[in-house]
């Protein structure tokens, strides 16, 4: 039986990623959970400051009569307690880990290449980012829960990013602030009253600001929306086309 033709929409990340805090956006109950170590979390990261495509998202418009699936909210999210307006079939490890490491406040539980657990925020080295001679994954700093970097078994600490005024003596500027308009402002207004309007640190923000922040703000996905009156069969049919690692569904 023939199906309404998927629709795709360009939209904002900020959108989607508003959507999925708000629970707009959540995930069928039957998803696996999110699996994304810490490596590739800094890997989209990387790729999302230089305006990298990433592929698109697949979601399913929730309503219709024909499909009714359980849902779940996606990991990192609070307090979500609606019914979703959309349900992401492809897409759940992109999106979760850029929510937890752009978007939501808390560390993000997250593993190592060898699957030890670890609790981690997400900084952008300034002047990294804005070095062509740099592989710009090595300017995605990944910082313990406790936001210090140590040597010699813990005795030494080689980067203290404890506080909002260490954080920008090192220029190291909080991942989780790029979707926050207030929290940035809040930032820069330290910031300037740090090292004022004619110095070279407010000259390296600018570039980072135009060349960065503003390459991940207009940043763009391809959303490819399956109607709500698409049938169940087809419904799971995309669902295990998608998820390669996924069982048949019933």
């Amino acid at each position: 039986m023939a199906i309404a033709a998927p629709k795709s929409y360009d939209t904002s990340l900020g959108e989607l990623l508003e959507g999925v805090g708000k629970g707009t956006h959540q995930l069928p109950e039957f998803q696996r959970s999110w699996t994304w170590d810490d490596g590739r979390i800094r890997n989209i990261i990387a790729s999302l400051t230089q305006g990298y495509p990433m592929g698109a998202l697949m979601r399913l418009e929730c309503g219709g009569s024909e499909v009714r699936l359980k849902y779940r909210a996606f990991e990192g999210t609070h307090g979500i307690s609606r019914e979703p307006n959309y349900l992401v079939l492809d897409g759940q490890q992109r999106l979760t880990s850029l929510y937890c490491s752009l978007f939501g406040k808390d560390p993000v539980s997250t593993s190592n290449e060898r699957g030890q657990k670890l609790s981690r925020f997400y900084y952008l080295n300034m002047r990294r980012c804005l070095d062509p001679e740099e592989d710009r994954e090595d300017a995605i700093a990944s910082i313990s829960d406790k936001r210090v970097v140590t040597e010699d078994i813990g005795r030494k600490i080689v980067l203290d990013l404890t506080s909002r005024e260490r954080e920008i003596e090192e220029l190291m500027f909080p991942a989780n602030l790029v979707f926050d308009s207030q929290g940035r402002d809040d930032w820069f207004t330290e910031f300037i009253e740090h090292y004022g309007l004619k110095s070279e640190e407010y000259a390296l923000w600018k570039d980072f600001k135009e060349n960065v922040l503003r390459t991940m703000e207009d940043y763009k996905i391809p959303v490819i929306t399956l109607d709500k009156t698409t049938p169940r069969e087809a419904v799971c049919k995309v669902f295990e086309n998608v998820n390669t690692g996924g069982v048949s569904l019933t």
